[in-house]
């Protein structure tokens, strides 16, 4: 699965790249290390985790950040095999990049958003455990709707 977000920052430089790698870190991405341009490139997860996990931050991923006109430009690269992915996992991957956004830009983290979202994906993963991945797959409206707004909010546009 690859997501790739426009960020729309005032500047993209060495600062600003340290700032977003201290993020990746936070997010479990293992050394984001700062290259030429600056250009930030991290990975995180295994294979073991693709195979096992429930948690979407411990699949086999690969992030870079660099310039662009407007700010920066944002690649994330999940590699879902081993994992049927729902509404629910891609959620994740939207509201990192959102935190990240917020983060460059001086908005704070998402701490709140987090503490509810993870409640109700636990619940929508138990639908879908207890319905043998017949339920549970879906990202509640309410959901949907809150992060489409977080999303036209931090980028200009809900993500496609």
């Amino acid at each position: 699965m690859h997501m790739s977000r426009e960020l729309r920052l005032p500047t993209w430089d060495k600062s600003t790249a340290q700032v977003a790698a201290t993020y990746l870190s936070s997010r479990g991405f293992r050394n984001p290390q700062m290259l030429a341009g600056p250009v930030i490139r991290g990975t995180r997860g295994s294979w073991l985790g693709n195979l096992t996990s429930f948690d979407m931050t411990k699949l086999k991923a690969t992030v870079s950040i660099s310039p662009s006109a407007s700010g920066a430009l944002v690649d994330l690269d999940v590699n879902t095999r081993g994992q049927l992915i729902t509404e629910w996992n891609v959620a994740v991957w939207r509201l990192e990049l959102v935190e990240l956004q917020r983060v460059l830009r001086g908005a704070g983290h998402i701490g709140e958003v987090w503490s509810r979202f993870n409640r109700a994906a636990r619940s929508g993963a138990a639908r879908w455990v207890m319905t043998l991945a017949t339920g549970g797959r879906d990202l509640a409206d309410t959901w949907e709707q809150e992060i489409a707004g977080l999303e036209t909010t931090e980028f200009g546009t809900a993500a496609p």
